[in-house]
């Protein structure tokens, strides 16, 4: 059987649901085991016993009655089972996206969109069948047997023997058939995963294999993806198509040798005329809930192997929460001390090694090295999107670990080379620097980042809205909407990453401009690509595989003669 405990889990976010969903299937065989008996007695009463209608009126109107109820049982059964059903899905979307928050953009860097898209859009889909048709009907075909058992027995015990030696063989054959179905079924699960990642790839890179004439190798490439999805579906649904045959065989038999023993021993007069016919007829109702479970036995598989995928996202370890959290007074500005600080992607390396740093109030700090010494690492501990391996950052005295990422978070401001404008207006992408802010203070902001005589000059002004990842602005208006944004959160630190690396000199020198007039008074550092942006800095921290190689202003890293002189003559092509 397809049990996953993590799986069951889910079920507590709708207990009541869930239970209601199986009571109605229950009532919907009490009611049929009700029908037939009232159907062996009419008949027997109708035709055999040469009776009226005024004999089996009363018999007849309870027929309709629990035809009736039963009806409302089998609405029931549905309605309870997709409500369960949904609360169930919604709660993990809800869980897979909070988790994925919480884990922040370094996991969401490392893990392929299409692939995170793929479990959150059909994996929890997936989930649907398992819940609304396997899972209740697992329940199903334990509690239906033995109900009709027990209306069975009293009436005939042979019967109710060879149900109890035929009905084992339909699971045993499932439970047969299980591993080939599930090895299939993750095979097919991990192409969709492949495709819809490759493909995801493929539209975001579109510009780039037009420019470099791919696009057909890519088209070739997508369509045997696809064409290996389509072989697999195949495969899984061979297996399905098959075992369902197998599974309507095996209890079509059953059912025969039911109706042949019965019919043998009512020919001799061994059992009354009602009794037999009562069994016959509850003999597809005793076989029907197995049949099901059969048929729906895939959907249990897909369910768990789509789970697969759900639970890599919500078993992922986050940093270890504190008992107590603590909040940095930054009013006077922010004292930043790294002491003794190691992280390490993975098992095969540190991407930084003890690293002990201070940044003072108001400081403004640049950081260089080469790709992969550890720069963009150093500015993530700080934003808690990771935790160091070993050692502490201190923020004015308190230990960073104890803040609450939230609270932190208001303290800083990032701009970056390729700042995100969402698909919203432009007042709503400047805003997302503060909720809470007026229409005159995001028109300050945009004023101070030079702006606004664009967005005025636009025919919806700052209700204009902007396309994904803002596709329809130039480099330097996308640019100075994000400065905006950062203006209006005014945060006591910047978190400067090239941003005007892709702009033309002018614009570049323009925001620059401004970025100095806004970074007043506040902690700066400024991840270092180039290295004309660094002088101005007060002191410049060389990285070298994750070490910290040479600290000093820029004089003084000159007179040094070390690596980042080194670096500035490479820079400006000396060497």
């Amino acid at each position: 059987m397809n049990f996953d405990k993590k799986l069951i889990q889910f079920i507590s976010w709708c207990k009541k649901h869930f239970i209601l969903g199986i009571l109605s299937g229950v009532l919907v065989v009490v009611f049929t085991i009700f029908q037939s008996r009232l159907i062996a007695e009419i008949i027997d009463s109708a035709f055999l016993k040469s009776g009226t209608l005024k004999t089996v009126e009363s018999l007849i109107l309870f027929f309709f009655a629990a035809a009736i109820f039963k009806s409302i049982s089998i609405a029931s059964q549905k309605y309870f089972s997709a409500k369960a059903t949904e609360k169930i899905k919604s709660n993990v979307r809800s869980k897979i996206i909070s988790k994925i928050f919480k884990l922040g953009p370094a996991y969401a860097g490392d893990t392929l969109s299409g692939e995170l898209n793929n479990t959150i859009t059909e994996g929890v889909d997936k989930l649907d069948a398992y819940f609304r048709s396997y899972l209740p009907q697992v329940f199903l075909s334990v509690l239906v047997p033995v109900i009709i058992l027990f209306f069975v027995f009293p009436r005939d015990w042979i019967s109710g023997v060879v149900f109890l030696i035929t009905a084992p063989v339909i699971p045993f054959f499932m439970i047969l058939i299980g591993e080939k179905a599930s090895s299939l079924s993750k095979r097919q699960w991990k192409t969709l995963t492949f495709l819809s990642s490759h493909f995801f790839d493929v539209i975001q890179g579109l510009t780039t294999l037009k420019l470099f004439g791919q696009s057909k190798n890519q088209i070739k490439k997508i369509s045997e993806i696809s064409d290996e999805f389509r072989k697999t579906t195949l495969g899984v649904l061979k297996v399905a198509f098959l075992s369902a045959l197998v599974l309507e065989l095996l209890s079509t038999i059953s059912i025969a040798i039911i109706s042949v023993e019965i019919g043998l021993r009512l020919l001799y007069g061994k059992i009354e005329f009602v009794d037999a016919f009562f069994v016959l007829l509850l003999a597809p109702e005793f076989y029907l809930p197995l049949r099901i479970l059969g048929s729906s036995f895939h959907a249990g598989i897909d369910g768990v192997t789509a789970s697969k995928s759900i639970f890599s996202v919500l078993d992922k370890e986050e940093s270890a929460e504190v008992q107590k959290e603590e909040n940095a007074d930054v009013s006077d500005g922010v004292l930043i001390n790294y002491k003794n600080v190691s992280f390490g992607y993975d098992k095969n390396g540190k991407a930084l090694s003890e690293i002990s740093l201070t940044i003072s109030k108001n400081e403004k700090i640049a950081i260089v090295g080469k790709s992969g010494a550890g720069k963009t690492t150093l500015v993530n501990l700080l934003m808690k999107f990771i935790e160091p391996s070993e050692g502490e950052i201190l923020v004015n005295n308190i230990n960073l670990k104890l803040i609450r990422r939230e609270l932190w978070m208001k303290n800083i401001a990032l701009l970056s080379q390729s700042p995100y404008l969402f698909s919203a207006s432009i007042k709503e992408n400047i805003r997302l620097g503060n909720k809470n802010a007026t229409d005159r203070e995001i028109i300050s902001a945009a004023e101070f980042a030079g702006i606004h005589d664009f967005i005025i000059s636009l025919p919806n002004g700052y209700e204009t809205k902007v396309t994904e990842e803002g596709a329809s602005l130039s480099g330097g208006e996308a640019q100075r909407i994000a400065l905006a944004r950062a203006i209006l959160k005014d945060a006591p630190i910047l978190i400067l990453d090239e941003p005007t690396a892709n702009l033309d000199p002018e614009v570049e020198e323009e925001i620059e401009e401004r970025i100095n007039m806004f970074s007043q008074n506040k902690t700066v550092i400024i991840i270092a690509h180039r290295l004309n942006t660094v002088r101005r800095a007060d002191k410049i921290i060389v990285l070298e595989k994750g070490r910290i190689a040479e600290v000093g202003s820029h004089e003084e890293l000159l007179k040094s003669n070390g690596l980042y002189a080194k670096y500035l003559s490479l820079y400006r092509g000396e060497a």
